[in-house]
């Protein structure tokens, strides 16, 4: 039901309605010829069967062709064989001049010019070959009234070509203009370069679906064109500076009428790919300590549910013992080349798939991503601590720090944190520069703390 009426109801487009319109006409003719075929013709029954017979196959074509929106010319023979049957068949030949005149506007709004001269040039050869024919049939000669009006059909064919190519041109131009709408507010939306990048190339691929055999990608280097294949390169920037090329081929030349278009959409690329390098330079600036350059607390909590996800995962939490004096005695800014230091030593011992984060002052998280259990986990904690108690270089002199550390590992997020967290105060408890450890379980015992000792503490800082 939905197609039937798909097929009967009035369309949105003018040429589409142009055409909605002559096969509307068309239709009617067919039905209104019916009876001057089969009851007002006094030809041979066969001769009126015939011509009822070849002008409903006319029909059927025409609707065919204005249901695929193309009228093959091989379709000329069918509308030739009407012509000639209804010309020979009607008591005057004058009749069957208004369906002629239908037929051949209604094929103008179809093809290009030269396939709309051609139809225009066969039909007329057909009509006036039945129309030298008729009196000789019996038909009276109609030939200089019918000659009158058929010299006027190449001109309205014409305009109505012309009307068809800017009504089809217009449609085309709001198509477009709707693309570009919607992929402008598509890019703007965009996360990430990569959803710009893919949101790019569904744009441009839909507005040159149109040129068969055009292909669209993203290249790294300017586009080398290929033997047989157009090429056309548009080079993306961002801040001034040339990041990557749209690459569109296709085995000819782009109209261009998508000129424009191409160039708003490059455009839009542009501010897309800007915003999100400045969208991904802003989310790391809010995930990175600003001191070190390691993950903060919201990387460290995005990177824990992410690492949750694969399988289990460790924490070590370690708090600095002795920073407080460091910061009092030699100034804040001995403070920080000591925290940045020994950022860079515990980088050095972290694996490509764990997480080193300062979550504040002097409270550093590694989050194993890969871990074997808790000896693994253990056994780096001992590497971070002796790396930490090793004397840094100030100013000057040397400082020496200790670590309380507290290692977990399982569980879910919240847990982990909040048992590293315990560990960690237990360690400190049990007098600082040292290493504890806790099992977390979720939904089935509370939080355990472990005291046996993993750790010796040989030079303690106060």
């Amino acid at each position: 039901m939905r197609e039937l009426w798909a097929a009967v109801a009035l369309p949105k487009d003018l040429l589409d309605r142009l055409r909605w319109l002559f096969m509307g006409l068309l239709l009617i003719m067919v039905l209104v010829s019916y009876p001057m075929l089969l009851v007002v013709s006094d030809r041979p029954v066969v001769v009126r069967v015939l011509a009822v017979v070849l002008l409903t196959g006319a029909g059927l074509w025409w609707s065919w062709c204005y249901r695929r929106g193309r009228f093959p010319m091989a379709g000329l023979l069918i509308e030739g064989a009407a012509f000639v049957a209804c010309v020979l068949t009607v008591d005057d030949p004058l009749k069957a001049v208004s369906l002629f005149y239908v037929v051949m506007n209604f094929r103008s709004l179809y093809g290009s010019f030269r396939q709309v001269a051609g139809s225009v040039a066969v039909g007329l050869a057909f009509f006036l070959g039945a129309l030298f024919l008729a009196p000789h049939l019996g038909s009276p000669d109609r030939t200089d009234q019918i000659f009158n009006v058929l010299a006027g059909i190449p001109i309205v064919a014409v305009i109505m070509h012309v009307v068809a190519q800017t009504s089809a041109f217009a449609a085309r131009s709001a198509a477009r203009a709707r693309l570009l709408s919607r992929s402008g507010l598509a890019i703007a939306e965009s996360t990430g370069s990569a959803q710009v990048r893919a949101v790019g190339l569904d744009a441009v691929r839909e507005l040159v679906a149109s040129v068969p055999g055009t292909t669209v990608e993203f290249v790294g280097a300017p586009a080398r064109p290929t033997a047989g294949r157009s090429l056309l390169d548009l080079p993306i920037r961002v801040d001034g500076s040339v990041v990557d090329h749209l690459r569109i081929a296709g085995p000819g030349p782009l109209p261009a009428e998508f000129g424009d278009s191409l160039s708003v959409l490059g455009a839009q690329l542009d501010l897309g790919f800007s915003n999100a390098a400045l969208t991904e330079k802003l989310r790391h600036q809010a995930e990175r300590d600003a001191l070190t350059g390691l993950g903060n607390r919201r990387a460290a909590e995005d990177y824990i549910a992410a690492a949750l996800e694969r399988g289990p995962v460790g924490v070590i939490l370690l708090d600095l013992d002795g920073f407080k004096a460091v910061n009092d005695g030699l100034g804040h800014a001995a403070g920080d080349a000591l925290l940045v230091e020994l950022s860079r030593r515990m980088s050095a011992l972290i694996g490509p798939r764990d997480l080193l984060a300062r979550l504040g002052g002097d409270e550093f998280l590694i989050l194993l991503g890969d871990i074997g259990g808790e000896d693994e986990a253990l056994a780096l904690a001992e590497r971070v601590l002796r790396a930490v108690r090793e004397p840094v270089p100030i100013g000057d002199g040397t400082v020496t720090v200790g670590g309380s550390i507290g290692v977990v590992t399982g569980g879910s997020g919240e847990s982990l944190l909040a048992a590293a967290d315990i560990a960690m105060y237990e360690a400190k408890r049990a007098g600082k520069n040292r290493i504890r450890s806790a099992v977390s379980h979720v939904g089935e015992r509370p939080i355990a703390v472990v005291v046996g000792q993993h750790a010796t503490v040989h030079h303690p800082v106060p």
